[in-house]
């Protein structure tokens, strides 16, 4: 079983490779990126490298300084996210208690293997 942790840090590395991407892809630098989205060039490495978490919000602003839409950075490259992942994600995300946070993660990872029934 991956980590949580783990997890997040191979989103947040697809995500940033994605962003450096479609940045230099328009001929960008990172310096032009960070002033479109209010953050010092910095924090786009550390976005880009993966080491930062990435809000929708700053998604989005990203998305738009780089005129690509924001699910583009939410799929691994083969298929497209639905709506009802995005639609799971933000509902995960607003559940504040971090214990049933991690219940629901194992049954949903047991679920994805068959290893429960229903």
């Amino acid at each position: 079983m991956l980590e949580k942790r783990q997890i997040v840090q191979d989103i947040n590395v697809q995500v940033g490779r994605f962003i450096k991407e479609a940045r230099t892809s328009k001929g960008m630098s990172q310096m032009e990126l960070a002033r479109k989205i209010d953050v010092s060039y910095q924090q786009v490495q550390k976005y880009e490298k993966g080491i930062s978490n990435i809000s929708l919000f700053r998604l989005e602003q990203i998305a738009k300084a780089l005129n690509v839409p924001v699910k583009s950075f939410l799929c691994n490259g083969e298929e497209e996210i639905s709506r009802e992942e995005v639609e799971l994600i933000l509902l995960f995300r607003r559940i504040k208690n971090r214990d049933l946070k991690g219940r629901l993660f194992t049954m949903l990872e047991a679920l994805s293997k068959g290893k429960v029934s229903t």
